[in-house]
């Protein structure tokens, strides 16, 4: 038996089709003008809405440029479809979410993360502070005598803990 199958184009090749358009992205940045540059992200998406590579520098500039999270909460659940095996952006999604204070949607995201990878304290301690704040006290102790295992001088566990 032969197997044909269509082979999908690296994040690297997606990007070519992009490069130009992504730098000048970058000098709006890093020349402060932020709502140019969103603007400018936005039209190239629009046309693009399945590529996981757009979104993502799409949210980043929303998230680390603008600040903007409840917008970009818009489109976390969209880029996490595209690219599930994402695990520091699934990270990255929850610590978006709890800043506009979804903590049952943070919390389920970090968990996917720490499952995937159950000693990245930082994944540990997102979802031990979404614990505390969804009152689920019990299992963010446990969490966070697990983080304080790995690392027994951690201050952020050490912190949380004392808020228990």
């Amino acid at each position: 038996l032969i197997k044909i199958s269509y082979k999908e184009p690296s994040d690297n090749q997606e990007l070519k089709n992009y490069d130009n358009q992504l730098e000048e992205i970058k000098e709006l940045i890093h020349d402060n003008e932020l709502d140019d540059a969103i603007i400018k992200i936005e039209a190239i998406y629009s046309e693009n809405k399945n590529n996981h590579v757009l979104l993502k520098e799409y949210l980043k500039l929303l998230i680390n440029s603008k600040k903007d999270y409840k917008k970009a909460a818009q489109f976390l659940e969209k880029y996490i479809d595209l690219k599930p095996e994402d695990t520091d952006f699934i990270y990255f999604a929850s610590v978006c979410l709890t800043k506009i204070k979804k903590y049952r949607k943070a919390a389920e995201l970090v968990e996917r993360a720490y499952l995937r990878n159950p000693d990245e304290i930082k994944y540990i301690l997102q979802l031990a502070k979404n614990y505390i704040y969804i009152k689920n006290y019990t299992d963010a102790d446990r969490l966070l005598d697990r983080v304080l295992t790995l690392d027994p001088e951690n201050k952020r566990a050490l912190k949380l803990k004392g808020s228990l």
